[in-house]
């Protein structure tokens, strides 16, 4: 739908005015875009080598969050 902005073709019939003004904001975003036709490289940013793994998934979950050690706490419990 990108290539030579077809997907203005598959508007029909009037628009609402808020859908006008959506489209025209997704007009001017995509005016400016080119496709190659080169494939796509995807980089899993969390990674030094960009690629993924779930133990990197699981680090970028808690990535700039704190910790604490209340967990302890419930983990050894006093009580018999």
């Amino acid at each position: 739908g990108l290539q030579d902005h077809c997907w203005t073709a598959d508007l029909r019939g009037a628009l609402a005015p808020t859908a006008l003004v959506e489209y025209v904001q997704l007009w001017t975003r995509l005016r400016h875009l080119h496709l190659s036709a080169s494939p796509d490289r995807l980089v899993w940013r969390w990674t030094a080598d960009g690629k993924y793994s779930a133990r990197s998934c699981y680090r970028a979950l808690f990535a700039g969050s704190t910790s604490a050690p209340f967990w302890r706490v419930t983990w050894k419990c006093w009580g018999p």
